[in-house]
């Protein structure tokens, strides 16, 4: 076996090491005669990944990892995905990798660009990057440009339309939509209007969901009516505003879905209005946060979203990958999604 690298192979191919590795492991998109230049160089040079010797030159590399995550002070969810990215990092002990925190502040893509130019222009340089991105075309540029100059990039909580990632880590946002559709058919069989509360559309996995949602109940209704997309800032009044709005505008509608992390506001709104024993309200997020919701009757049912397992999984596959050379097996890696109800407790 020769101990040509891959980035003597770039040189030689006239290549970027990025495109040699994306060659190697069949992913992104290489033009054909640049990727049969690789491989005939390959064949020619003898060169095969030593994976055992990967590992050993990678216990005397520091590695580093930037991660881009909301603010973990604010958010109960982000700070079970840090507790699951802290859990890898424990695991994997016996190697230099670290974990580079990057928090988002609720200024949307502008924040997130100047993270990925921060992160991009490091002159010590980092092994990898897991985000949670916004839903804009400039940080799908910005992220498609980092991964063809070799960073591997696992997207966690949400992906991104138009951009493959190493690997994508979180729930099977389709799949929640489905799920969140058919009990609210069961809770409510003849049901005729809906409307949706979310936050604006920076997020693709919120874009996801609810057009998964709508799409399935639309087939199983013909006539029921979805208004969609009401949209606000995360802030306890803002939600509150939207809510007691939608209340007031659609004064028919027989459901609510209500995605935020201030259901407290959701329930003010409804409590003013005296929806509170006809309106079915339900959301998304993690077990410990929907508890007191559910068990105090504010909202009729949920989707558990485990959060600990984003950044525990997204941790492990960008280490593995890191450490080993191995793709992971699936390009998404769901967690599983539970019903929450009053008696899930």
């Amino acid at each position: 076996m020769s101990n040509i690298t891959i980035k003597e192979i770039a040189q030689i191919s006239g290549v970027s090491v990025g495109t040699v590795d994306r060659v190697l492991h069949n992913r992104g998109k290489v033009k054909k005669e640049k990727a049969e230049l690789v491989l005939e160089i390959c064949r020619r040079e003898g060169y095969e990944p030593n994976l055992l010797a990967r590992a050993m030159m990678m216990r005397k590399k520091n590695l580093r990892v930037a991660v881009i995550i909301n603010n973990p002070g604010k958010n109960l969810f982000s700070e079970q995905v840090k507790d699951g990215l802290e859990a890898v990092l424990k695991e994997w002990k016996d190697y230099n990798v670290a974990f580079e925190y990057f928090y988002l502040y609720d200024r949307g893509a502008e924040e997130e660009l100047e993270y990925l130019e921060q992160i991009s222009s490091d002159e010590t340089g980092y092994d990898g990057l897991i985000i949670k991105p916004v839903n804009d075309q400039r940080i799908r540029t910005q992220l498609a440009d980092m991964q063809n100059n070799g960073m591997p990039i696992v997207t966690c909580t949400s992906n991104l339309d138009g951009f493959e990632p190493l690997c994508f880590v979180g729930q099977n946002l389709v799949k929640e939509g489905r799920m969140a559709a058919n009990m609210l058919l069961k809770c409510i069989p003849d049901i005729h209007e809906v409307a949706i509360l979310s936050i604006k559309k920076i997020i693709f996995a919120r874009i996801q969901r609810s057009d998964s949602f709508t799409k399935y109940l639309k087939q199983a209704r013909k006539d029921i009516c979805v208004h969609k997309m009401i949209e606000y800032q995360e802030t306890a009044e803002e939600v509150y505003a939207q809510t007691l709005e939608t209340l007031q505008a659609y004064p028919k509608t027989e459901a609510l879905y209500a995605h935020t992390r201030h259901l407290g506001a959701v329930h003010q709104a409804v409590l003013e209005q005296k929806r509170e024993k006809d309106l079915v309200v339900f959301s998304f997020g993690s077990k410990e946060y929907l508890k007191e919701y559910i068990q105090a009757g504010k909202i009729t049912f949920a989707i558990e979203e485990t959060s600990y397992g984003h950044g525990y999984y997204a941790g492990r596959e960008i280490l593995n990958y890191l450490l080993t050379g191995n793709l992971p097996e699936e390009k998404n890696h769901y967690i599983p999604s539970n019903i929450l109800i009053e008696e899930s407790f």
